[in-house]
């Protein structure tokens, strides 16, 4: 059977090579991303000190070995609770750390036979660990205090070697391995995903960028080909916006793309994908959605920009003014069949989808700005110049 010492001065060397590792990982970076890192490193610190006291007992005095002893190991715990809560986003009361490290003080200080100790660390111990996710550990725990209640003998001593105590302890050794590697791989996970999403989305707005576009809206033509079902193009240009990044700056420039993106959001449904295309352009992919709904919707779109408010704080002053912001819009629908064959002479194609739209927003544009267009659909469009299909194009409010 393993010495019991050797199991804690195992766990102990592993405490803290794995806290050391983490705190050359950090590198001594600071901020949001690595509170919870540094909280992991302190916790494994922690129990280190926690366990060498566990191993100092007999030689250490009892209220150093037990009560401090005790009191340290919760500490980790909740610090690592601390430290997955922190990982999250939240924060948790400084009262989270100290109501169980009180309690636990004051719990040993008053028990003196040592399967009493057992008995509460293990009740105490199963509550901490499971608000930690610490199930194995828990369980090991429970069964160790549970086992010095119904057999007070088969626990002399907390150093005393024995089937019990091995499995106790080799768990709790392989609790801190497998919830610090945990941790890691916590780590990892967040940062491909954010890895991920910067791949996926514009930095600025958060909507999609124009190559996640391309690639989402290849596979709406093929289900709406596959379905039948009717899709629909929105291109979006704002009206002027060089005028406001020259009369306002840039960060109110930026302020504005953001604002306008969460104002188009809130007018779409969930299956809708808005993109920013380029600049000032942003284009929605509506699935199941005919010329006229789409219409419909730039339309609301339109009004809800205009009568939206836009700012701008003076840098020179608390004076805020009052941004004049409107929106051109230009519709298409994605043509298949029949429909492809009589305006297109061929298959539709996602450029050809795109140019559409493209087409009708500069119909709104070269209309006065501020207005909604649909591109034309009739027999002898594809015989027409582009400057006829532009003056051919539809109004959505006529």
């Amino acid at each position: 059977m393993l010495d019991i010492r050797t199991i804690l001065i195992i766990t102990i060397a592993t405490c803290l090579l794995l806290a050391g590792c983490l705190w050359v990982s950090i590198g001594g970076r600071s901020g949001e991303r690595t509170t919870s890192l540094h909280k992991v490193t302190g916790s494994l610190a922690m129990f280190a000190l926690a366990y060498s006291m566990f191993a100092g007992r007999g030689n250490l005095p009892d209220w150093v070995s037990v009560i401090v002893a005790n009191t340290a190991f919760m500490l980790a715990l909740t610090a690592q609770a601390d430290a997955v809560i922190t990982f999250y986003g939240r924060r948790m009361p400084a009262w989270w750390h100290l109501a169980p490290a009180i309690v636990v003080a004051i719990v040993f200080s008053v028990l003196d036979a040592y399967q009493h100790r057992v008995i509460a660390s293990g009740r105490q111990s199963s509550h901490a660990l499971m608000v930690g996710g610490y199930i194995a550990g828990a369980v090991a725990f429970l069964v160790r205090g549970v086992t010095a209640l119904v057999d007070p003998n088969s626990l002399q001593s907390m150093t005393a070697p024995g089937v019990l105590q091995t499995i106790t302890f080799f768990t709790g050794y392989a609790v801190v391995i497998v919830t610090s590697v945990g941790f890691l791989v916590m780590h990892k996970d967040r940062l491909e995903e954010a890895a991920q999403r910067l791949a996926l989305t514009d930095p600025l707005t958060g909507t999609f960028n124009r190559r996640t576009f391309l690639d989402l809206a290849e596979k709406e033509i093929a289900r709406a080909i596959r379905t039948t079902s009717p899709l629909t193009l929105v291109m979006l240009d704002l009206d002027h916006f060089k005028r406001i990044n020259d009369q306002y700056g840039h960060l109110t420039g930026d302020a504005v793309l953001k604002r306008f993106s969460t104002i188009v959001q809130d007018c779409l449904r969930k299956e809708d994908l808005l993109v920013r295309y380029g600049g000032e352009e942003f284009c929605v992919l509506l699935p199941n959605l005919d010329v006229t709904q789409a219409q419909a919707l730039a339309e609301r779109i339109r009004q809800a920009v205009e009568s939206s408010s836009f700012t701008s704080a003076s840098a020179t002053s608390n004076d805020v003014r009052r941004i004049p912001v409107t929106v051109s819009a230009g519709v298409a629908r994605y043509l298949q069949g029949a429909d492809a064959r009589d305006l297109l002479n061929g298959d539709d194609s996602l450029s050809a989808f795109i140019n559409r739209a493209d087409e009708a927003l500069y119909a709104a544009k070269s209309n006065g700005r501020n207005r909604v267009m649909a591109y034309p659909e009739n027999a002898t469009i594809a015989m027409m110049s582009r400057s006829q299909r532009i003056r051919a194009t539809v109004n959505a409010a006529s």
